[in-house]
């Protein structure tokens, strides 16, 4: 039977990256590295890359050198990447080149600034550019010709915002084909334990990565704990769990995760040990009505490592000592098709070249969910158009070659988690806050996950101020709350302690002033206007009655003694939680609800595990323990097929 390529068109992002690669390679005639004759067409030259998100060099030229550089990261994951915007331009400047030693910890960027940097020089030594030798009437041709053959939901035109465009990959192209068993993409919190997994279950095992290491985001994975649960506890938070999810959610995959969900993170926490990570164990019970007990197992990544980022990079060197073969910085770019059966996926590698991994047993998704792609954003889960995004590079990639095989996205609403992330303590208690006009906007007592609901039609969505008083702690205390104290809380305030390693003021806008009027000019918010929402706010508060938002009396606490506190808090998307549908075993589902032979999804690649408006937060860790056990479950049962 022939082999057919799906829809024989390559999803490429980042396309200034990929070009970039081209140059850094040497194919414009221009070093990497500055000669010590070098040449130079006097002037300032910029130039932008694809690291985590996008890094911009600016270098400035003398007819022999480079006189000045400025590296913008700023867009970069913030406790990483972007910290070292000084250090790499200095290492530019240093050099005179572009083949600088980077910074540990920061390789993504680092390669960003290099491919950057080497644009800026070919600029400089007159050589064309990517850019400026594009064909723009032979690429309008192509993604015409691209538009005709797509799905008529998934057209280019829809998805240009996010550099994605499928060109064909000839057979001819192709420079090498490999077999394995089970091949995954994608090496985040579900595709490291599916590749470990499938492995130890006796399958050969390939992984394709986008980016030139394992990468995940999140500091903590929780499973139920069968030993300290009973059946009807068990139940009892299921059906807790699908309540806050509008009833939406799959209960046959709810079911599954209470079945693997200990096991898996018992699994990884021995995994993850043997790759000499000391993970940090806890529990949550959860005690109902009628006496039933749940309890989950926590496995936290932290502080060291304090993610789940450098755990899974951990893990997966361990697999890839035991045998699993990883290729770094090669995306997949389309799935292969034997008549209606998923048999491969074709990988784009460093040096530009198409090589065929054929999977025997089945292809696994595991590429993440696609708040960085604005179109599929804005069709699948428009709610997120405004927010500001955490993470990076999530575009939805295997979603796209899932669904240009036949799978198709979860028909409900997709379950969105948009946390406050960024703005230190006090972000559960219910204390007056406004809006960026100084504007009391809600009931305070909106439920954590749901904020982001009445954020989204503020002036700046995702963004607010709580404002209290040097009462908080008591009334805190008072709701059953635990506030922070006073010593910690002022550590939350920049310039207020010495913090040179920014453990507590990097991204943190906490204030203490004495008047609302400096409170309101540290928050960049307008002073009258605060001062009257406050005025408003504390005769609500001696009435005893919410007349404007309908909040709880013992919650109507006065702000009128000082020194008084605001914490400017931003609301960011951290998750979308929700994907292609599947069934328990990760085998993904066509409109009809017919399985689709080879191909699975696990993880924020997948669903339908949700379903509400917004993830739940009442129990701890779950977002990544699903990751853990459905990655680790369909990794077995691919492998035993």
């Amino acid at each position: 039977m022939k082999r057919t390529d799906i829809s024989r068109r390559e999803f490429l992002k980042g396309t200034a990256a990929g070009a970039l690669g081209v140059a850094a390679m040497g194919l414009f005639g221009v070093s990497a590295g500055a000669a010590e004759t070098a040449s130079y067409i006097p002037g300032t030259y910029t130039a932008t890359a694809k690291g985590m998100d996008q890094v911009t060099v600016t270098m400035t030229f003398s007819e022999s050198a480079i006189t000045d550089v400025v590296v913008d990261v700023s867009k970069e994951t913030p406790d990483i990447g972007a910290l070292h915007g000084e250090e790499l331009a200095k290492q530019l400047l240093d050099t005179q080149g572009a083949q600088i030693d980077g910074v540990s910890g920061a390789s993504i960027t680092s390669q960003a600034v290099r491919e950057a940097a080497t644009n800026c020089i070919a600029q400089a030594q007159g050589a064309e550019t990517p850019e400026t030798a594009a064909d723009a009437e032979t690429e309008a041709a192509a993604a015409a010709e691209a538009a005709d053959k797509l799905p008529e939901s998934l057209s280019v035109k829809e998805f240009e915002q996010s550099a994605a465009e499928y060109v064909p990959v000839d057979e001819s192209k192709i420079a090498e084909t490999k077999e394995y068993d089970v091949v995954v993409v994608g090496a985040g919190a579900a595709g490291v334990p599916c590749a470990l997994s499938a492995f130890e279950a006796g399958a050969s095992v390939a992984v394709l990565q986008k980016q030139p290491t394992a990468f995940s985001q999140g500091n903590m994975g929780s499973g139920i704990n069968l030993d300290k649960s009973d059946a009807a506890g068990i139940a009892a938070f299921l059906h807790d769990t699908n309540e806050r999810l509008e009833q939406r959610a799959d209960w046959k995959q709810l079911r599954a995760y209470a079945a693997n969900s200990y096991e898996a993170v018992n699994w990884l926490e021995e995994r993850a040990k043997e790759a000499g990570v000391e993970p940090i164990i806890a529990e949550s019970v959860f005690t109902y009505e009628d006496g039933q007990t749940c309890t989950t197992k926590i496995l936290q990544f932290g502080p060291k490592p304090k993610n789940t980022g450098d755990a899974m990079m951990a893990v997966a060197e361990l697999a890839a000592s035991k045998g699993v073969e990883f290729f770094y910085n090669t995306p997949a770019v389309q799935l292969v098709k034997e008549g209606d059966r998923v048999t491969g996926v074709i990988g784009k590698n460093e040096k530009g070249e198409y090589i065929r991994f054929l999977a025997k047993k089945g292809v696994i998704l595991t590429t993440g969910d696609y708040q960085n792609n604005d179109a599929m954003v804005a069709k699948y889960c428009p709610d997120l158009t405004k927010f500001d995004k955490k993470q990076v590079q999530k575009t939805g990639d295997g979603q796209l070659m899932g669904i240009c095989a036949g799978a198709v996205m979860e028909p409900v609403g997709h379950t969105k988690m948009v946390h406050d992330s960024d703005s230190g303590p006090m972000h559960m208690e219910p204390f007056f806050a406004v809006n960026e006009n100084g504007e009391r906007f809600m009931n305070e007592q909106v439920l954590f996950e749901n904020k982001n609901d009445v954020l989204r039609n503020q002036p700046k969505p995702g963004w607010f101020s709580t404002i209290f008083d040097s009462n908080y702690f008591e009334q805190a205390t008072e709701w059953g709350g635990n506030p922070a104290d006073e010593e910690t809380l002022t550590k939350y305030i920049p310039g207020a302690v010495e913090d040179p390693k920014g453990v507590y003021t990097n991204l943190i806008d906490t204030h203490k002033a004495d008047t609302l009027e400096e409170l309101a000019e540290m928050l960049g918010i307008p002073a009258d206007a605060l001062v009257a929402s406050v005025k408003r706010y504390n005769e609500l508060c001696a009435a005893g009655l919410d007349e404007d938002f309908g909040k709880k009396a013992k919650y109507l606490k006065p702000v009128d003694t000082a020194p008084f506190y605001g914490i400017h808090k931003h609301f960011r998307v951290s998750a979308i939680c929700a994907g292609l549908l599947t069934d328990v075993n990760g085998q993904c589902l066509d409109a009809d609800g017919n399985v689709i032979p080879g191909l699975f999804a696990a993880g924020n690649c997948s669903g339908q595990f949700y379903g509400g408006t917004d993830y739940p937060m009442h129990s701890k860790g779950m977002s990544l323990g699903r990751c853990f056990t459905f990655g680790r479950t369909t990794g077995i049962y691919v492998a035993s097929l």
